[in-house]
């Protein structure tokens, strides 16, 4: 909330056993998001308050963040817009420059102090290297990034492990499933998928054993 993303309304109390607190709660709309008053984040305490609002938790559950604006983050978009923004600022004079050089990262000039002071390049386009001289160096390489850091400081490994994360979207268009009975919900505990049909037949998508394209045993 302090940042910007609305107001934090908490209803119920901790450890609260019955039904209480819920008076001021406004559910969700069924369909659309643009709703007055439902922006910011809604605590909720207590599992029958939980349950009273979404029927399907467990009722193990003690306590729900709702968060009323949410949505996905156009990673790619927003790095193409901000590449765009800081051309656009050198292009003008707003006190910046940016160019695109096509190349791998292959070294970096440091100082004593261990500050960088120049990025080596190996560009695809030309023989050699070129050396970018900067004041400081950010490293933004995704999955790349231990391989970037171990470039910088071999000795000092950067403890990062990728993962797959899968996301599978459905656009529903006639309405189905209404988003004030069954929201997008995160979770922290274990879930046990019951998909043994699914995975049959995965098995037999499979065509990687015979020079075939389709990986389906890679999501078991």
């Amino acid at each position: 909330s302090a940042f910007g993303a609305g107001p934090l309304r908490s209803h119920g109390r901790p450890g609260c056993q019955g039904s209480e607190g819920l008076e001021h709660y406004q559910r969700s709309p069924p369909r659309g998001f643009r709703e007055p008053g439902l922006e910011g984040f809604d605590l909720v305490y207590g599992s029958q308050n939980i349950r009273t609002i979404l029927p399907f938790v467990s009722d193990a559950a003690q306590v729900m963040l709702h968060a009323r604006r949410c949505g996905w983050m156009d990673a790619h978009g927003l790095g193409v817009a901000m590449l765009d923004a800081a051309k656009a600022a050198g292009e003008t004079g707003g006190g910046g420059s940016a160019r695109i050089l096509s190349g791998s990262v292959v070294g970096f000039d440091v100082s004593p102090s261990g500050d960088v002071r120049a990025v080596r390049v190996a560009r695809t386009s030309v023989q050699g290297e070129e050396l970018v001289h900067c004041d400081a160096f950010v490293n933004a390489a995704g999955a790349w990034m231990p391989r970037l850091a171990t470039l910088l400081a071999p000795e000092e490994e950067l403890p990062l492990v990728n993962e797959l994360h899968a996301k599978v979207t459905l656009h529903d268009r006639l309405g189905v499933i209404p988003q004030d009975q069954a929201p997008f919900m995160v979770w922290r505990d274990k879930v046990t998928l019951d998909w043994h049909s699914c995975v049959d037949a995965l098995h037999s998508l499979d065509d990687t054993s015979y020079g075939g394209s389709a990986n389906a045993l890679s999501w078991i």
